[in-house]
């Protein structure tokens, strides 16, 4: 029956937005302190049946409703709480990520020592397993108040591209005495997208992009400011006019003409080694045409990205090469 439970716990849709603990799924069962209490009861009581104690008799069974009362308040301290995944930002990969885990409670009640225990790195699709960082298990001990939530952060390190699943984490307490754990298995379907790693070559390529004109070497040259544009969604920080902007309300755009600049192409005939290897390169490429203002484009073995720039555009660039020969279809949180 239990076994049942605790596969509809795995196996809930609901798990996507947010996981509330109702009754069916808070499972709860002596703890270590709570064993060695009830054999401490079962030696009294023992003691005041051969010695026909009364007061051993009052005291061995208001020590056991003290127990029975126990059981309620060790439930009631986690039932009726959800769980929500918060935000997650992408990563190069051998960088610490995060996961955030949201613990909102709806109810009047405070609830006190709530123990979330994360160590289950989920594995990716298309990525071994042992490609992750085994890093110990993750216990954080918090409080929530009564109509409040709180954020907990969860970190973790990733050794491989692609998409990285928060998987399951552990919700208990052992409020009051600690004679009963109450606890619940979560997992929220959460993925942390993991871009390859910034090891690569760093220097851009001396290809053009197809239309970018004639001329021209991999990086811009002189240009001529041709006058201020509204900003459009993708456009370089760098191009940004801040000190116009400053003065109004609009975020005005440089216009820069001539100078033979070219746009550059992140081409994966033009980098060599493993395919690890090759997108470690293009990604360094990638980032570092963003931090210089270029404009560039990627083409890799079946799929092309055109020209452009901009942060949009950066992460655009760095999903294609992350999810680039992963087994599809991926999850819809990705």
């Amino acid at each position: 029956m239990a076994t049942a439970m605790l596969h509809d716990v795995y196996m809930d849709p609901a798990r996507s937005s947010g996981y509330e603990l109702t009754r069916k799924r808070v499972y709860i069962l002596p703890s270590r302190a709570g064993w060695m209490f009830a054999g401490c009861l079962g030696v009294m009581l023992l003691g005041a049946i051969n010695y026909n104690n009364s007061l051993a008799y009052a005291l061995t069974f208001l020590l056991g409703a003290l127990v029975l009362v126990s059981v309620l308040h060790t439930y009631r301290n986690q039932a009726a709480l959800v769980i929500h995944s918060g935000h997650t930002s992408s990563v190069h990969a051998g960088d610490i990520g995060a996961f955030d885990v949201e613990i909102r409670n709806a109810t009047g009640l405070a609830r006190v020592g709530i123990m979330v225990r994360y160590g289950d790195i989920a594995r990716k699709r298309g990525v071994k397993h042992e490609d992750h960082d085994a890093s110990r298990p993750v216990l954080i001990r918090t409080n929530v108040g009564a109509h409040d939530s709180v954020r907990l952060t969860f970190p973790v390190t990733s050794r491989a591209r692609g998409l990285l699943a928060l998987g399951t984490v552990t919700v208990s307490t052992r409020y009051p005495f600690g004679l009963f754990r109450a606890w619940s298995d979560v997992r929220l379907s959460t993925n942390m997208l993991v871009y390859p790693a910034l090891n690569g070559e760093v220097g851009l390529p001396a290809h053009r992009a197809d239309g970018a004109g004639e001329g021209g070497g991999g990086r811009n040259g002189a240009e001529d400011f041709a006058g201020l544009r509204p900003y459009r969604p993708g456009d370089s920080p760098r191009l940004v006019h801040w000190k116009a902007a400053a003065r109004s309300l609009q975020l005005p755009v440089k216009e820069m003409v001539g100078g033979g600049s070219a746009d550059l192409l992140l081409d994966w005939q033009e980098t060599a080694g493993g395919t690890e290897t090759r997108l470690s390169q293009l990604a360094s490429r990638a980032v570092a045409a963003e931090r210089q203002g270029c404009r560039y484009a990627l083409n890799l073995p079946g799929t092309s990205i055109s020209v452009g720039a901009g942060s949009a555009h950066l992460d655009r660039c760095l999903t294609a090469m992350a999810l680039y020969r992963l087994a599809p279809p991926y999850p819809e949180s990705a």
